[in-house]
This record gives C-alpha cells, structure tokens and sequence, in this order.
C-alpha cells in the first residue's frame, strides 16, 4: 500500500466512523471530489476533536495552538509524518484553497473554548461563518469552484443559511454543557428569528429513541 492510499484509507475509516450520512451522500460526488472531501473531514474531525474532547479549557486552547501548529507545517515545503496532515496539503494544494479559510475554522473552534457569548446578532453571524462557512467553501474549491463571484456567494449566502451549520454546532456545545450566557444568545436568535430552528439542532443532536418519545 502506497503512502497515498494509506492515508486515503484511514480518511474514509474516519468518515465512516464519525459521520455516516456524509459518508452515503459522498458516494454521490465524483472520485476525484469524493476522495479529496473525505481528507478534508478527516483534519476537520482532527480539529473538532480537539477542542470538543479536551477535559478544560487551558487544555483546549493548547490544542489549538498546536493545530495551528500543524497547519503551518502543512503549508510548509518540510516532509510530514501525520497522514490526516499530508492529506490536507495534498488536498489544499491541488485545489487552490487559500489557507486563510482553514485559519479562520480554528478562530471558530477557538471561540468554543471556555465561556461562550452571543450579546449581538453580528457576533453569531462571525462564529457561523467560521465553523461552518469556511468548510463550504473549502468544499466549493474541491468541486471546481473558481468563480469570484460564485465563491462570495458561498461566502456570503444570507442569514438564514449561514447559521444553520452553525446553530448545529451550538446545539452540540449546549447539549456538552459548553454554551452559557444562553439568555444573550436567546435575544440574538429572536432577533433573527432562529429560535425554532435552534431548537431544531438540539432535536436533531438527541438519540433516536429520545426523539420519538419527546
């Protein structure tokens, strides 16, 4: 097995395991596509992991740190051993993707550490746009994606679904007990008028049996 398809098999072990209804819809997309989204969700999951699973928050930001460690080696020219890190490069390299989208998802999973407030509707937009927008549009380049205007569009899609990745993931952090200040969050998704769709994310997060029974 070439060093290739070794971390291109550990990429798809680590799809599989972590989001099976990405792993059915891939199989939809072009090899080419599929093969390098799989990469790409595999640093993602590195970095989801890294601050989700940390036991504090002095924990959490060391991983962060060493994240954007890692990412300066990855756009580095010096030989990687990590193979979810040689994947990424490959991945960046070979589509263009500018470095600064995967910089600012680590300003995403650095805003999840420690006590998380939402006092205005522009800093909620700002969070959504960094977990959640900066992978659509490292997705966008992996699907030939060259349009500028295309790519601000993804960038920039409106309110409504800019949020919804990110009302997700918020949903996740309450439900590990990470998200506090939810009254200053609770005004800013009135605002939007986002409160049901909130409440849709945190449904969604729940065991199955739990949803049928609520």
């Amino acid at each position: 097995m070439t060093a290739v398809t070794a971390r291109q098999a550990l990429a798809r072990r680590i799809l599989r395991r972590h989001a099976r209804s990405f792993s059915w819809a891939a199989r939809l997309m072009p090899a080419r596509v599929r093969d390098d989204a799989t990469l790409l969700y595999a640093w993602c999951r590195r970095c989801d992991d890294a601050v989700d699973l940390a036991a504090d928050p002095e924990t959490a930001r060391a991983a962060v740190e060493r994240l954007r460690g890692e990412l300066d080696a990855v756009c580095g020219e010096a030989p990687l051993a990590d193979p979810t890190l040689e994947g990424l490069r490959d991945v960046l390299e070979r589509n263009r993707i500018p470095r600064r989208y995967a910089d600012e998802l680590l300003d995403g999973m650095a805003a999840d550490i420690g006590r998380i407030r939402y006092a205005r509707v522009q800093d909620l937009l700002v969070y959504c746009y960094r977990v959640a927008g900066t992978v659509g549009i490292m997705m966008a380049h992996l699907m030939g994606v060259r349009d500028g205007a295309a790519l601000d569009a993804v960038e920039h899609p409106g309110e409504r679904l800019r949020v919804d990745r990110g009302l997700l993931r918020l949903a996740h952090l309450r439900r590990r007990d990470h998200l506090h200040r939810l009254g200053d969050l609770a005004r800013v998704l009135h605002a939007l008028d986002l409160e049901a769709d909130f409440l849709r994310a945190s449904h969604c997060l729940l065991p199955v049996s739990t949803r049928r029974s609520s």
